[in-house]
């Protein structure tokens, strides 16, 4: 037949029943979204009701509506299905399941040897057995981890209701050792519930452990470095509300003392030194000027729970600008470490313990009390305390004092181990900073590898350190971040770049181990297998850079189709054991010859990079705008405190912009400005986005200006005007 609307002839359209070919029909036909379609259908449906249509079964029920008892039975049978032993008898039914049992099990289920999606049945192969359920198998790898053996879905018990139905219940695993069933359930059907009552009931002999998601999410954290788990998550249930709270527990002891957080939040690691993440720390260490390893602990202790007010007199003690009295002698030898300042908790402890004869246990029921902010206890151990100061001559009004001085400190009070340990690492890794930087700074840039963001900082740090950071290079780079040549060249690794994955990199590494370089291009698609070497991960290599020594960046990209064609025939005829009439030639001079394309722009280069490396590596966009940005604007790098207040001008690309939704309504940005000598914050208020809309987009160049502001040290820029820099 004919399209109505083009009138081509539509082919293979049964009885011609089409009115449209494919191209006209996606033109013609408007297939609304699913919230469009829900907000038409409630529309229509109130309008129906306001009109006074009333449902096809308004007030009818089984009583007085043969209609519904029809239904309601034709609904019952269509759910009730007829079983197996129905259909074809006991004998037969039971030959059909331990045929359906062989099929589904080893070699004859469709999924063996293949990775299972995620919640999809299947074979596992470093189990050996099949599981209906990513849930189950990974409980299976938990047992496998405590080497228990388990037996998986052994038996069928019979259950018996109150009503007298028989039901069939098949628990998930079975551990002989302590004779105990678990059943793995996210969530529970009435039915999954009855029978788990049932069984629990009528099978008393038996242990029973049910693994719902709360205890799910518990092994997800226990064991996440331990086992490889198959769910992407720990399951969680999705709410559109807010949650009302009703009964906190305590979970026990915590795993992770911290979580990361933003500036001037605490992670303990500022760009490799295992501290904090943020600028006031730094500042404040460099106030300290740390002499030994008591400073580190106390910091860490004074900084991260709190009583940061105090961090300045601490300072003032360690460098005898302040003169310390104690409010009793006795105070001296538990806080003269600390410059009469209480910093950790078992400092508490001993005041309780030396001043007012608490024993140990009593001293640490008064440490809980104080930590936990629990009233009725504290004012308990207020009494308690001070009358035992009493008892060892203490004067009252100089116990009270004590009490009060004491206890606004105790409330941040941090374990003196906790902080020790932290300072020990952060002493270890500021040596290794220091000793072998290069090293250092490729392992943390290694471990940092999957955030591009973190990447750029931390190559910023190598910048200021003398380190220099090389592009990737096919022939020299390794898997991750590496040092080469001299001690301060640090060579990207292959697997830093974005959509180049593990198994491509391995392969490219392995084939150089061990036939040597790549010596051209012919010779890299020839040698690298063709299942590893996909489309995107060549792009995505071609355009970081990684062939720089071997083409031309255009016209590798341009030929890019060629080269995967290529490389997929050259793998097809060694698989086949053919050879070519050439083969005896190297395989830098057979093989295919590039079309010439135009070469690339340094803009261009800059973009890729940046998008896949997470910074500039062949130089620095602002380089063509260096003579405008001297006569406009101030050096980002020289913008201090001491401009604090103060007008000014910078100029640079617009690297990154983070969006919040302010208290009105309003959009208001962060964005970050860099040029070649750093980087800064800006502050944009939603009265400036108004005057310039369309200004505000990342990798444009632009002269901002505004008044300096200043945040844990850090300076930033709350901007009045911006403009675009198109001139060079």
């Amino acid at each position: 037949n004919i399209c109505q609307k083009c009138g081509k002839q539509i082919n293979g359209q049964k009885e011609g029943k089409s009115n449209f070919c494919y191209q006209c029909s996606a033109k013609f036909y408007s297939n609304p979204s699913k919230k469009e379609s829900k907000e038409k259908i409630r529309a229509a449906r109130i309008k129906f009701y306001r009109q006074g249509g009333k449902p096809w079964n308004f007030k009818l029920n089984i009583k007085n509506s043969t209609k519904v008892v029809e239904i309601g039975r034709a609904i019952s049978k269509a759910l009730t299905g007829k079983t197996l032993e129905n259909r074809y008898g006991k004998r037969k039914a039971k030959k059909i399941k331990k045929a359906m049992s062989i099929r589904f099990s080893g070699e004859g289920n469709p999924m063996f040897g293949k990775p299972s999606p995620h919640r999809k049945r299947g074979f596992r192969e470093d189990l050996g057995h099949f599981v209906r359920s990513a849930w189950e198998a990974d409980f299976a790898r938990v047992l496998k981890l405590y080497k228990l053996d388990y037996q998986y879905e052994p038996k069928a018990f019979r259950l018996i209701k109150s009503s007298g139905e028989v039901v069939n219940y098949t628990p998930d695993f079975y551990v002989p050792s302590n004779n105990t069933f678990y059943e793995i359930k996210g969530w529970l059907h009435d039915l999954d519930e009855e029978k788990i009552k049932l069984f629990q009931k009528q099978y008393p002999q038996y242990n029973f452990v049910l693994i719902n998601k709360t205890k799910f999410a518990e092994f997800a954290l226990e064991y996440k470095e331990l086992i490889d788990w198959e769910c992407p998550q720990i399951p969680i249930e999705q709410s559109f509300r807010f949650i009302k709270v009703k009964e906190i527990k305590y979970a026990g002891k915590e795993k992770t003392y911290d979580i990361l957080m933003q500036p001037p939040g605490n992670n303990f690691v500022a760009n490799g030194f295992l501290v904090h993440n943020s600028g006031g720390m730094q500042r404040y260490l460099k106030q300290l000027k740390p002499t030994e390893f008591e400073d580190i602990i106390a910091m860490v202790a004074l900084y991260r729970p709190g009583p940061m007010q105090l961090i300045p007199e601490y300072i003032a003690g360690k460098h005898k600008k302040k003169r310390i009295e104690y409010l009793h002698p006795k105070l001296k030898p538990i806080l003269e470490s600390t410059y009469n300042i209480p910093v950790y908790q078992e400092q508490l402890m001993k005041i309780a313990h030396e001043l007012a004869g608490f024993t140990l246990a009593e001293a640490d029921v008064l440490r809980k009390a104080v930590g936990k902010k629990i009233k009725k206890l504290l004012m308990a151990q207020k009494e308690k305390m001070i009358k035992g100061m009493k008892r060892n001559g203490i004067d009252e009004r100089v116990a009270q004092k004590i009490w009060e001085w004491v206890l606004p400190f105790a409330h941040y009070g941090f374990n003196r181990s906790h902080s020790c340990s932290y300072a020990m690492i952060a002493y270890q890794t500021a040596y290794l900073k220091t000793h072998f930087p290069a090293e250092f700074m490729s392992a943390v840039l290694t471990s940092e590898k999957a955030d591009l963001e973190r990447i750029a900082v931390l190559i910023e740090e190598c910048k200021k350190m003398g380190l220099e950071v090389l592009p990737p290079d096919i022939n020299e780079s390794f898997m991750n971040f590496s040092v080469v040549g001299g001690k301060n060249q640090i060579r990207f690794g292959l697997l830093a770049i974005k959509n180049v994955g593990h198994n491509v990199v391995e392969a490219i590494l392995e084939e150089r181990k061990i036939n040597g370089p790549y010596v051209s291009i012919n010779d890299f698609v020839s040698r690298v297998n063709s299942k590893d070497l996909n489309k995107k991960s060549l792009e995505s290599s071609i355009k970081a850079g990684v062939f720089d020594k071997l083409a031309e960046r255009n016209q590798l990209l341009a030929n890019l189709e060629k080269l995967l064609e290529y490389a997929r025939e050259t793998q097809k005829n060694k698989s086949n054991g053919q050879k070519g009439l050439f083969d005896g030639l190297s395989s830098s001079s057979r093989g295919m010859k590039l079309a010439s394309a135009t070469p690339c722009s340094l803009a261009e280069k800059l973009k890729w990079e940046k998008e896949l490396l997470g910074l500039y590596v062949s130089g620095h966009p602002l380089k063509e705008y260096e003579k405008i940005l001297e006569k406009k604007s101030l050096p980002i790098v020289k913008v201090s405190q001491d401009l604090v207040g103060k007008l000014v001008s910078i100029g640079g690309i617009i690297s990154g912009i983070k969006k919040i939704i302010t208290k009105t309504g309003k959009p208001m940005l962060f964005v970050n400005l860099e040029d070649e000598t750093k980087k800064i914050e800006v502050v944009i208020f939603p009265s400036v986005i108004e005057n310039y809309p369309t200004l505000f987009q990342e990798n444009k160049i632009v002269l901002i200006q505004g008044r300096v502001d200043t945040r844990d040290g850090v300076p930033k820029i709350i901007c009045n005007t911006i403009e675009e820099i198109i001139e060079k």
